[in-house]
């Protein structure tokens, strides 16, 4: 293959378009359009994994500018009815998707994507009702949101409690009032503490988001959000680097970000929170959003409802809705599910995922753990690989462990090296073929 096109391909699939809840591999842009009997990507889910609900809500009351994510802008005017016809399409295709889930118990339902709290509280809390009746929920299921501050109250409140949501995730991203109007988001950095303490007072548990050092923020201004967040002490607090929606930040600027963040982390730290993976931190590591656990989004089954949502089927197939409301809504009136592409995978085609994320977080990869998890059916191909990317020096191995080689700040030396080492040749050939290269 042409290495240049390889080099394009494997930034494509690594920018912010191809991110995505759960993760996956192969990227998006090597996956098949639909078939028609799309059903068949729902067979054989392992009923002794965990099954996750995902509701992608794609509304928001503005576009912020550092957002890379497809939502619909709603004026006021139309969102009683735009909602309506979102909890429509919602119990059509719990109906459809629940009947080839009847031996499993959901633990978790998380409703994200844009802003959930848009959405009326009645229509929320009649979508959860909905789904509780059409799947089976485990006992302590979590069910988890994301909002904005702006669009609570303490009715909208009290219904979501009601309803059996136990934590929110608030995105403040900055406190900073004048960053935030820069952004175009719609929201008022005053509101955070009152709703904070309002859904705390209904027994809520609260994640909080920040975003490190947003254009024209400087890091000074960063840190001091970070200490104002954690004077509320949320249970899980975030730190987002910042990534611009086009294009990359010079490498100056992105080295800052990433020593902002550490230094919020080690802020964090002294408060009394744990930091768990890259982005985030948990003051009891017990209460975190269950669906954000690396260990849930590689081993589990995850159900994506609604427009633009994500669904994976653990060691058989991935598809991604429609995301486009009326082409969504359409084919759930017809009866059919509004798959638009897909992709069938194998057990060597998860070891290979979870190759990668662990070396790309730097956590070591033994060959015992990857036959428990896996088996031994392709493992030899992905050792062979391994030992090339040790011989590079991408890799280091080491008591016959394989761990990424890392840079100064701490990071990943080598992803795109990693990247090219461990995805199969058939898959890039693919994406670069549907990416017009």
């Amino acid at each position: 293959m042409n290495e240049e096109k390889v080099r394009k391909i494997i930034s494509a699939m690594h920018s912010t378009r191809f991110l995505c809840l759960p993760p996956h591999y192969p990227s998006l842009v090597s996956w098949s359009e639909a078939p028609a009997a799309a059903g068949r990507l729902l067979k054989g889910a392992d009923p002794a994994l965990p099954l996750g609900l995902y509701v992608n809500v794609p509304f928001c009351a503005s576009k912020c500018s550092f957002c890379y994510l497809d939502v619909n802008v709603l004026p006021p005017e139309r969102r009683e009815a735009e909602a309506a016809e979102f909890a429509e399409g919602i119990y059509l295709e719990a109906g459809l998707v629940s009947g080839y889930f009847r031996g499993h118990s959901v633990s978790s339902l998380y409703l994200a994507g844009g802003t959930v709290n848009l959405l009326p509280g009645g229509v929320i809390a009649g979508i959860i009702s909905a789904l509780k009746g059409a799947f089976r929920f485990a006992d302590g299921a979590q069910i988890s949101m994301e909002a904005n501050p702006d669009f609570f109250d303490e009715k909208k409140i009290d219904l979501l409690a009601g309803s059996g949501v136990g934590m929110v995730t608030i995105g403040v991203q900055t406190l900073d009032q004048t960053v935030l109007n820069g952004t175009n988001r719609a929201q008022r950095a005053c509101n955070v503490p009152r709703i904070f303490r309002l859904l705390r007072r209904r027994g809520m548990k609260v994640g909080i988001d920040l975003i490190c050092v947003l254009p024209n923020q400087s890091v000074k201004g960063f840190l001091g959000d970070v200490k104002a967040v954690a004077d509320l002490a949320p249970s899980q607090i975030h730190l987002n680097r910042y990534k611009p929606v086009r294009g990359r930040l010079p490498e100056r600027e992105r080295l800052s970000n990433i020593e902002a963040q550490n230094r919020g982390f080690e802020i964090l730290t002294r408060r009394g929170y744990t930091r768990i993976d890259e982005d985030s931190a948990v003051l009891d590591r017990r209460v975190f959003n269950a669906q954000g656990d690396p260990e849930f989004q590689m081993f589990s089954n995850v159900v994506g409802l609604g427009p633009g949502a994500m669904s994976r089927i653990f060691k058989r197939s991935r598809y991604q809705n429609y995301p486009g409301r009326d082409a969504w809504l359409g084919a759930l009136r017809r009866g059919g599910l509004p798959v638009m592409r897909w992709i069938s995978l194998g057990p060597g085609d998860e070891m290979t995922h979870y190759a990668m994320i662990s070396l790309l977080d730097l956590k070591p990869l033994s060959p015992s753990d990857l036959a428990d998890r896996f088996g031994r059916a392709g493992l030899g191909v992905l050792l062979k690989a391994l030992d090339r990317l040790a011989a590079s020096g991408a890799v280091v191995k080491k008591n016959g462990e394989y761990s990424a080689t890392q840079d100064a700040s701490g990071f990943c030396a080598c992803p795109y090296e990693i990247a090219r080492g461990l995805y199969a040749e058939k898959y890039l050939r693919s994406a670069i073929r549907r990416y017009g290269l």
